[in-house]
């Protein structure tokens, strides 16, 4: 298991790479799809969350990975879902979630260019369910809030740089 806390990042990241890497060499694990592959605080990434989040990257490609592609996606898929948590472990801190209804607007904007059907279809084509994308969304929405917040509040433009 990896523990993830507040570590310079690339020191971080050499660790997850390296102990990931021999996990998925070979080395002998649990055999339980509930095998933990890394901590973010007190939340737990499972084996399962990265193989759905694998199988949905793959899902449709017309010719599977080598096994080194394989292995460099999967490290790179939980890289990003690391920072995720990271991100929302910060915004649940400051206090900073999207609310329902802008979940249901996006939503209801992703789904309008389909029949009921053609959605179905896709969601189903991309292993998910309506409330995998719903939940997808709030943590778009609420990492957009975030960054918006932490970054977007510090960045100031003058009329003089607006005129150049």
């Amino acid at each position: 298991m990896i523990q993830v806390r507040k570590y310079p990042r690339s020191l971080t990241f050499l660790f997850l790479v390296f102990t990931l890497a021999l996990m998925l060499a070979g080395c002998p694990g649990r055999g339980s799809d509930k095998e933990v592959m890394a901590k973010v605080n007190s939340y737990k990434i499972f084996r399962s969350e990265l193989d759905k989040n694998y199988n949905g990257r793959v899902a449709g490609s017309p010719q599977k990975p080598t096994a080194t592609e394989e292995e460099a996606l999967r490290l790179n898929i939980l890289s990003q879902i690391i920072d995720i948590q990271l991100h929302l472990q910060k915004a649940e801190k400051l206090g900073i979630i999207a609310t329902d209804d802008e979940v249901e607007s996006k939503f209801a904007q992703a789904k309008a260019p389909y029949t009921q059907e053609e959605f179905q279809k896709r969601l189903k084509d991309l292993g998910i369910t309506e409330e995998d994308s719903k939940q997808e969304i709030r943590r778009n929405l609420t990492i957009e809030k975030l960054l918006n917040k932490e970054i977007g509040s510090k960045v100031t433009i003058s009329d003089s740089n607006l005129q150049n």
